[in-house]
């Protein structure tokens, strides 16, 4: 598995932004479906936050991710969402 390093010129974002935006991602009703990491950061525009934020939700057990490399949001995911609501920012 390649890791994508941030170009010098994508902003440097915090992680558990990135991490929660991932997940919201990944829960929305209308798009739950596989997507691949490269979606994923093209979605939150950081492919390096994006690996690093699929990583950290990977262990935290709110993402899957298959033999194929794309990833899923778990029940416990969509639970969170569904107990959140939507993010404020």
């Amino acid at each position: 598995m390649s890791e994508t390093q941030p170009s010098q010129d994508e902003p440097v974002r915090d992680s558990d932004l990135d991490e929660r935006d991932v997940v919201y991602l990944l829960t929305d009703p209308e798009g739950q479906r596989h997507w691949s990491v490269q979606e994923v950061g093209n979605e939150i525009e950081s492919q390096g936050g994006a690996a690093d934020a699929l990583r950290g939700l990977a262990r935290a057990g709110l993402i899957h991710r298959d033999s194929d490399d794309f990833v899923f949001a778990t029940r416990a995911a969509i639970r969170y969402r569904e107990l959140i609501g939507e993010a404020s920012v």
